[in-house]
């Protein structure tokens, strides 16, 4: 017989002599086992009774959280407190009864959850009594061991209270989403709104209201924002005001009311006076103030306001709330001087009848436009009286200004602009300058008064319908008598016009007339009279030359706007497309122009088709690399070249020089760029240089040179300077078979100065003390290409024995003398073309731009020390591959991530 041991026995373990060892561990798993099945029938007896007052709390702490204490009267306030209070205890009547677990309950669970069948763990916890036999106490031994196999494995469970079944419509879900939104809506004031709900009208102050105010200038000026209540102040001046430009608008940004009940106002303080802002709301539209206003016996609602003002000049700033002043700044203001503009030289008419204006503009944050402002000098137009008033179809013309690059606060610019079509051509104007800024302010140059350039037309058909067509411009009322000169202009045909087609354009100006019944069909009878007169007096080179006009403007548009490598391409074909047509329409008006056949002024420059294509080819590759600017001061030089186009040839002697001249000046520039490239490899094959070459070759893996490799590669240097040699001496003998040396320039100056002459002539140089004492005639061995064809042979000599550092010596002696004599050929050119000393134009101005063709500088080909504005091809070879060589590291990626990235902010500078 068993008896069941209390609940002390049962933790203290006792039992009978005789069970087993391990016993006691059994009994420290089962004990265990029993303290979690307690806990987890603690959790499932008291979650559900608390489960109640936790949620009415939680409610309570959101609804203050979200600020319902601080918007709802006192009444209310009280009310609903008292609710929740009501609700709370309400909730602790679940708490009735509650009792701990029992072990019983406990033992019970563990076996439940485990799976024991005929409760073992109930068994075990019996006892024998002390009084058993040794029969009973074998048998009892026997039994316990049974039950401890069969104990192998206890389980309290996870608790389960059940909760769910209580809250089917998971009210604990939507609770706990609304704490959690007024845990962020009430951050920095959560336990004064928790308090609120007890104090009523006596709330203890808070945090105080936000304020933000910043000053944001003009984004012309190109300033950053001042930020005044951020955590850094702003700079202030000596006299502790804030420095703003003119045209700032300081925000102010704060609840206009709320917990204080108090209103926001901003007031600011000027020389004129005190100006209170007024508040505009951020649902405000069109710019309308509103002001909110709260509900009698209910605190203002916090809304947040806004209040701008631009400042014009020194103020000072306030906002207060209440009767109190929150925040305070005073602003010193930079006025925004208005921008100037101012002729740099008289207005200058090319020979295609275009105006040339050159002048500078400055302000202090950048000119935005420009432009070029006309009005009829006094008596400038005469017309007749009439009945009627007088009633111009044609205002002005427009003149927009080209603004210099980059926005520079002060800069000098160009502009070509052809108002030969306007009716008001050939008439005598005032102009003023008109420049403004991004702030309205208007600048004004000193008027100047000149005449309008008017196309000269030549056959009187085309003249007479001209000066029809600007009678009509002038006053609209004179349309019939218009009508009836074109009518009148329009019989025998067949004596006075050349072409059908001018005869049909003029029946057809004559038909617009007639039916025009508005300004504007008078307007585009203007147009066609126009177009009708140019047909007659130019046939198809005005159309050429239009598109000329069109495709150069076209091109500069594109560059100032930054377009596309693509675009650029684009627009430089079809400008080269235009100038072919434009040159071959030149070129047959020329033919057909007796006139044209006459002998040229020997003081004309002149150009070559090549020099125009090389200028177009360098805009696209200066635009392709980045140097937008260079691109587009190159482009003017070109439109400047092609306004001084002339129609016409030179004469033929003289034009055949000068081509010569000029072909022999590239391939001897070609020579300087061989010579060069020579003279390169033979350093980089000098013994000297091994040592460092083979370093760098082991670095690069690249094998050093061999003797057998050395000796090969002198061979070929020595073949490569001797082919040059004999290049440079084919070249001096053709010069002086066409007289460009000392001889033929004596049989062309005479008595100009020989002594000064010498230091001119491409056969003589200025250090050549050997050179002077061997007669008059120029030949190889005279002169700077003399010196050079000496120097080439030696460089010759000197290679083949494999003695590179007297070779490079030679070969550098020979690359000057070449450059001096190229430079000597140039400005024996010039003198030849009547152009004075070198680097003089006809005119008595500088033309060290200019090359001695009349033509702007090649920036192409050797450097021969003279000055250039834009880069040359080697800069933008070297650039190109400077690039590629930036781009190709950055696709290592086994290169340092620090280099990559200095890598890729070149790229982006780029």
């Amino acid at each position: 017989m068993t008896t069941r041991p209390t609940e002390d026995q049962a933790r203290d373990g006792g039992r009978p002599a005789g069970s087993e060892v391990h016993s006691d561990s059994l009994d420290r798993r089962i004990a265990v086992a029993v303290r979690r099945a307690r806990l987890a029938l603690l959790w499932e007896d008291l979650w559900p009774r608390l489960a109640w007052p936790a949620g009415v709390l939680a409610a309570f702490v959101a609804v203050s959280w979200l600020g319902l204490w601080l918007a709802v009267p006192d009444a209310v306030r009280l009310s609903l407190v008292g609710l929740f209070g009501v609700a709370l205890l309400a909730s602790l009547l679940a708490f009735r009864g509650f009792r701990l677990p029992s072990r019983d309950r406990a033992l019970a669970r563990v076996e439940t959850v485990s799976g024991y069948r005929h409760r073992p763990l109930a068994a075990w916890e019996d006892r024998l009594p002390p009084q058993a036999d040794a029969v009973a106490q074998a048998l009892w031994a026997a039994h316990r061991a049974r039950l401890s196999r069969s104990l192998d494995r206890m389980d309290a469970g996870l608790p389960h209270p059940g909760l769910a079944r209580r809250d089917r419509y998971a009210l604990r879900t939507s609770l706990g989403l609304i704490v959690f939104v007024s845990l962020f809506t009430g951050a920095g004031e959560r336990v004064p709104r928790i308090t609120a709900a007890f104090s009523g009208a006596g709330l203890p102050a808070v945090a105080p209201a936000r304020l933000d105010a910043w000053v944001t200038p003009p984004a012309y000026t190109g300033r950053a924002p001042v930020y005044l209540t951020g955590e850094t102040p702003p700079a202030t001046e000596p006299d502790g005001s804030i420095r703003v430009p003119e045209g700032s608008v300081i925000v102010v940004r704060a609840p206009s009311s709320g917990r204080t009940g108090a209103e926001v106002a901003v007031s600011v303080k000027t020389a004129k006076g005190i100006v209170a802002v007024a508040r505009k709301e951020p649902d405000a539209k069109d710019g309308a103030v509103v002001k909110a206003a709260a509900r009698p016996g209910e605190r203002s609602p916090e809304v947040p306001a806004d209040f701008e003002h631009a400042l014009a000049e020194a103020a000072t700033v306030t906002v207060a709330r209440g009767d109190r002043a929150a925040a305070e700044w005073r602003f010193s203001v930079d006025p925004d001087q208005a921008p100037t503009i101012r002729l740099l030289d008289r207005p200058e008419v090319q020979r295609t009848g275009a105006v040339k204006l050159a002048y500078e503009v400055s302000d202090d944050y950048g000119v935005a436009a420009a432009e070029a402002q006309f009005e009829p000098a006094a008596d400038s137009f005469k017309i007749a009286s009439t009945a009627q008033a007088v009633r111009p179809l044609v205002g002005p013309p427009e003149f927009p200004l080209t603004l210099p690059q980059g926005r520079a606060k002060t800069g000098q610019a160009q502009t070509f602009r052809d108002l030969a079509n306007h009716p008001w051509a050939g008439a005598t104007v005032r102009m003023v300058l008109v420049a403004r800024d991004d702030a309205g302010k208007e600048g004004r140059s000193a008027p100047t008064e000149f005449k309008l350039p008017a196309k000269a037309f030549t056959k009187p058909l085309a003249r007479a319908l001209v000066e029809q067509r600007r009678m009509l411009a002038l006053d609209a009322n004179r349309a019939p008598r218009v009508t009836d000169a074109v009518d009148a202009l329009m019989i025998a045909p067949e004596k006075f016009y050349e072409k059908a087609a001018d005869y049909l354009g003029m029946r057809m100006v004559h038909r617009t007339l007639i039916n025009a019944r508005t300004d504007d069909d008078l307007k585009a009878a203007l147009d066609l009279m126009w177009a009708v007169a140019l047909g007659i007096e130019d046939g198809d080179l005005s159309a050429a030359e239009k598109a000329l006009r069109d495709a150069q403007e076209a091109l500069k548009k594109a560059l100032e706007n930054g377009a596309s490598e693509q675009e650029i391409a684009k627009l430089t074909q079809e400008l080269r497309e235009a100038l072919d047509r434009y040159l071959r329409e030149l070129a047959q008006r020329a033919q057909q122009n007796p006139q044209a056949r006459l002998p040229t002024d020997p003081n004309q420059r002149t150009m070559r088709k090549q020099d125009l294509d090389r200028m177009l080819n360098r805009i696209e590759d200066l635009a392709r690399t980045g140097s937008r600017d260079a691109a587009k001061q190159m482009l003017s030089q070109l439109q400047q070249m092609l306004e001084n186009l002339q129609a016409g040839r030179p004469q033929q002697g003289q034009q055949g020089e000068q081509n010569e001249t000029s072909e022999a000046l590239d391939r001897l520039g070609e020579m300087i760029q061989r010579q060069q490239q020579l003279m390169d490899r033979t350093h980089r094959a000098d013994p000297r240089n091994r040592q460092s070459q083979s370093r760098r070759g082991q670095q690069q893996g690249e094998k050093p040179m061999t003797p057998e490799e050395f000796a090969q590669a002198m061979r070929e240097l020595r073949d490569k300077q001797k082919e040059l040699q004999q290049a440079l001496r084919e070249l001096q003998d053709k010069m002086q078979q066409q007289g460009m040396g000392r001889q033929g320039q004596e049989g062309k100056q005479g008595q100009q100065g020989r002594q000064g002459q010498q230091g001119r002539q491409p056969g003589r140089g200025q250090q050549g003390e050997r050179g002077q004492g061997q007669g008059q005639a120029q030949g190889q061995g005279e002169g700077p290409l003399g010196e050079a064809d000496e120097a080439m042979g030696e460089a010759g000599e000197s290679l083949g024995q494999g003695r590179t550092g007297q070779a490079t010596d030679a070969q550098g002696r020979a690359l000057d003398a070449m450059r001096q004599g190229a430079r000597e050929l140039a400005d024996q050119l010039a003198q030849s073309q009547g152009q004075g000393q070198p680097g003089v134009g006809p005119e008595g101005q500088s033309s060290m731009n200019d090359d001695p063709l009349g033509r702007p500088r090649r920036h192409d080909g050797p450097d021969y020390s003279n000055t250039v504005k834009v880069p040359d091809e080697i800069d933008v070879q070297r650039a190109r591959r400077i690039l590629e060589d930036i781009r190709r590291r950055l696709g290592e990626n086994a290169r340092p991530q620090f280099e990559l990235d200095y890598l890729e902010r070149l790229l982006r500078s780029e």
